[in-house]
């Protein structure tokens, strides 16, 4: 029994390090859930980060990402071992892949062993997003490329994959440490999804120009068909983007779309019983944080670094700051969202 305490505490000691080096945002977030939660939800961001490291890394084909894809979700079914899986991907990531994220990979029997130790629940809802990101981020390498996805119909289906599962494991995992009744479920899981969309489409429109650099587009064809890329990055390189007023309005209209799914976060946040305030706080600070960045990216939809759109040190403590005050009032909550968001509708 002492073994086993010692092997678990360790396991938990990589996790917890980990995740201060693979992710700033989240590693200022997830440790605000309570105890239990917080190694459930810990466990499962690293095992989509594992995902996420596949899809992002140039070296590899898309018939190597088939590959690994599958053989992550065999792993977590059992069926392929860890350091099977370990001694064939490891060698193959690039240069430009993060130290952090292969020391990651090489330490996922310790990450496994945590998922084997959670909950049953928590561990079927853990491993079922896993596998629909792993298998969705696959439909999607074999059709992105440079110039974008096809429609906003893609786009919001790109989001689902790859954080609106994301949204649904959290509430699973919310609801079993909660144990909440399966009605109180249904209300929160179509707002959880939202709640990805919201978070990832942030993303995209703040990393465009990082993932336009790896020949990778999610900006949709049907608003962005008409642009020249290659111009945009001209532009770009002489600092005169603002001046494609097309360009410009369309990624204001994406920002005035995802607003929708920021309001539908909202409500979810304020679904959440009011006492459970770290579980408030993980889902506002990231909600904040997000708002925030979409803020500056409307002040400046231009931008050529994404430098220029960076949250300060000062605006994320009063985040911080703002939102632990208002956390336990629906009413303070919604008077803060609303000013917020103010100029993105």
């Amino acid at each position: 029994m002492g073994q086993l305490n010692s092997t678990l505490n360790l396991a938990l000691d990589f996790q917890n390090n980990i995740l201060n080096k693979v992710s700033r945002s989240f590693a200022l977030t997830i440790p605000q859930l309570p105890g239990q939660l917080k190694i459930s939800v810990t466990n499962g961001y690293l095992l989509c980060r594992i995902t996420d490291t596949i899809e992002d890394d140039i070296n590899l084909s898309i018939e190597q990402k088939a590959y690994f894809h599958e053989k992550f979700i065999d792993v977590l079914n059992e069926h392929f071992a860890p350091e099977q899986f370990i001694q064939e991907l490891h060698p193959l990531l690039s240069e430009q892949t993060a130290i952090d994220e292969k020391l990651l990979i090489l330490n996922l029997p310790k990450v496994l062993y945590v998922t084997k130790n959670l909950p049953l629940e928590s561990q079927i809802s853990i491993i079922k997003c896993v596998t629909i990101m792993n298998r969705g981020m696959l439909e999607f390498e074999k059709i992105i490329n440079i110039n974008g996805l096809k429609n906003l119909l893609e786009l919001e289906k790109y989001c689902y994959i790859v954080a609106g599962v994301v949204g649904e494991m959290l509430t699973e995992l919310f609801c079993t440490h909660l144990n909440l009744s399966i009605e109180y479920k249904n209300k929160l899981m179509p707002l959880a999804r939202s709640f990805g969309h919201a978070l990832q489409m942030t993303n995209i429109l703040k990393d465009r120009w990082s993932d336009y650099a790896r020949k990778i587009c999610y900006l949709p064809k049907e608003l962005f068909a008409q642009l020249d890329f290659n111009a945009l990055l001209n532009n770009l390189a002489n600092n005169n983007i603002n001046n494609n007023i097309d360009f410009i309005n369309n990624i204001k209209k994406l920002i005035n779309l995802n607003i929708k799914h920021f309001k539908n976060a909202l409500y979810y946040i304020l679904l959440i019983p009011k006492q459970e305030t770290g579980i408030r706080r993980f889902c506002l600070w990231a909600i904040g944080m997000a708002v925030h960045l979409l803020q500056n990216i409307n002040k400046n939809p231009g931008f050529t670094d994404v430098a220029q759109i960076k949250i300060s040190r000062t605006k994320l403590k009063r985040i911080i700051l703002i939102t632990n005050i208002a956390e336990k009032s629906n009413y303070l909550l919604k008077l803060w969202f609303k000013t917020a968001t103010t100029g993105l509708t």
